[in-house]
């Protein structure tokens, strides 16, 4: 997430709802694969953990976060 709130995905802007269904494929293919959400250490907390648990509610067991 940048600081602006933008998600973003191998370099492109995405939304948070275009962001899910490539989180679950990447899920489906790697089950026991992680996904590491950077976050702008600007951004309300609350924004943050609204998407990491949206991650988590995907399906991702292993969903970790890092402050930028």
């Amino acid at each position: 997430l940048r600081e602006d709130g933008q998600a973003v995905y191998e370099d492109e802007a995405v939304t948070v709802s275009a962001l899910a269904p490539i989180i679950q494929s990447y899920f489906t293919e790697n089950p026991d694969g992680f996904v590491m959400l950077k976050a702008d250490r600007t951004l309300p907390y609350a924004d943050v953990a609204k998407l990491l648990a949206d991650l988590r509610g995907i399906g991702g067991r292993r969903v970790s976060l890092a402050v930028e």
